[in-house]
């Protein structure tokens, strides 16, 4: 009997045809993302955009109106506790800020309160079957296959001049190692993503029945962490594929965790080496880990990486005090320095002598990891460490851990081998995003948020009682 065929009975209990239809097109569209920077002009920032960013808003409405009706399949009344806490330390932050406007502490509060909190929800409450958000996460994982794809022939593609603004038709030259990433603009947001959606593919090909499924998803898998290049992503996908291995070894699945691994080092050892050397995966990987960059390959001299300058500037910060000159003050590490407040903190406290503020114009690809910080790189610990202190990191790590505990719980306990894969693929991105966060924003707006928000809402949603 198939979903859309149920008795009267029954039909009540799940969403009609329109709304799932509606989730499966968010689904897809989700992963899509526009850089309206390129449209408009160089901005302070750029900005990005994604059809679920119009779409939230639709699914939250109906949502309510579902909650406020008693819909059977929206039982979670109320948002997960930890996303709550995330909120509103970042909202409450407004009471501490140290400078700033009121728009940089909104963009930047606003957006667990949105993206993580509003959002998860929203997926915890879509609807009330195994098989419904089966569908989902497939579509999900198609839509991404298809940029996994496009990065793929931008890969093989000829290797274009690195951007500089002084120089704009470098971009078109071709696709550089920091471009590619599809249409997410950059490797940065291109890595955000795969850290979660490859370990959930590799659940996929693990515990799906079809044998179409698990083919199609182990080949996007190992396909994109051919083409990530941004080490973070790239240590993120390898954690949460890991982690599903371990996942299916606990589950006495052996054969699946024997699989996973033999394909993670053939990976590693086999297929990586011998890449096109024109793309040189594993400099560029080691080159965005390293914290000591040579500036001039001809020469000795070492220099730190802007990421080791932002990390002294940082600790530098989080070491002062609220009034610098009175050691009575609150100290910062405790609450730090408000939403929206990271790269105007930092900023007074490079060291100019040892560790000094990176020079080079933002757009001047060649130098990054050298004398620039790319774009979108900056790590979502470091961010709320410097912006909320030891508060916010420990909302952070209430949120992380409570999705881990969630998806682990889920897949132990279920018996249903529905509800345990989508446990098992929630548990990978989980430790994906986890890994990922301490080099890139995994919960951006536009970007990477929606999926963060959607393997959470799935972990929410199969510890739901009624």
């Amino acid at each position: 009997m198939t979903i859309t065929n149920l008795p009267p009975d029954v039909a009540m209990s799940v969403p009609p045809v329109w709304r799932r239809w509606l989730m499966y097109v968010t689904a897809a569209l989700m992963p899509i993302s526009i850089n309206y920077e390129r449209i408009l002009g160089p901005q302070k920032r750029p900005h990005y955009f994604s059809p679920f960013d119009f779409l939230l808003g639709v699914l939250a409405l109906l949502m309510i109106i579902d909650l406020v009706q008693g819909k059977a399949w929206a039982r979670l009344k109320f948002p997960s506790l930890s996303t709550v806490i995330w909120s509103v330390v970042a909202i409450a932050s407004y009471a501490w800020l140290q400078g700033g406007s009121m728009e940089e502490w909104a963009f930047a509060a606003l957006n667990p309160a949105i993206v993580v909190l509003l959002s998860s929800w929203v997926f915890a409450n879509v609807a009330n079957d195994p098989a419904e958000f089966r569908k989902c996460a497939l579509i999900l994982c198609a839509s991404f296959g298809v940029c996994v794809l496009y990065a793929f022939y931008q890969y093989i593609g000829p290797v274009g001049v690195p951007y500089n603004s002084s120089n704009p038709d470098a971009l078109k030259t071709g696709t550089t190692n920091m471009r590619l990433g599809g249409w997410y603009d950059n490797r940065m947001l291109f890595g955000a993503q795969a850290a979660m959606f490859v370990p959930a593919a590799a659940a996929f090909a693990a515990f799906d029945k079809d044998p179409v499924v698990k083919a199609v998803a182990a080949l996007m898998a190992a396909l994109a962490l051919c083409v990530t290049l941004a080490v973070g992503g790239f240590l993120g996908t390898v954690a949460g594929v890991v982690a599903v291995a371990a996942a299916c070894m606990a589950a006495r699945k052996c054969w699946a965790a024997c699989a996973i691994i033999t394909g993670i080092v053939l990976l590693l050892v086999v297929v990586l080496p011998k890449l096109p050397a024109k793309r040189n995966n594993a400099a560029t990987l080691t080159r965005g880990l390293s914290l000591i960059a040579k500036p001039d390959e001809t020469k000795d001299e070492r220099i730190p990486t802007p990421r080791l300058r932002r990390y002294q500037a940082a600790i530098e910060y989080l070491r002062s005090h609220k009034v610098p000159t009175d050691e009575k003050s609150r100290p910062n590490w405790i609450l730090g320095a408000g939403a929206g407040r990271f790269t105007p903190t930092i900023n007074n406290f490079y060291d100019d002598k040892y560790y000094p503020k990176p020079g080079a114009a933002t757009d001047d690809e060649a130098r990054f990891d050298i004398e620039q910080h790319e774009r979108d790189g900056f790590g979502l610990l470091e961010k709320t460490a410097v912006e909320l202190g030891a508060v916010g990191l420990a909302a952070v790590a209430l949120f992380f851990a409570s999705w881990l505990v969630l998806a682990a719980g889920a897949f132990l306990r279920e018996g249903d081998d529905t509800r345990r894969l989508l446990a098992l693929a929630s548990l990978g991105a989980c430790v994906g995003a986890a890994v990922a966060s301490i080099f890139m924003f995994t919960s951006q707006r536009g970007m990477s948020g929606g999926t963060l928000a959607f393997f959470f809402g799935v972990a929410v949603w199969l510890n739901a009682r009624e």
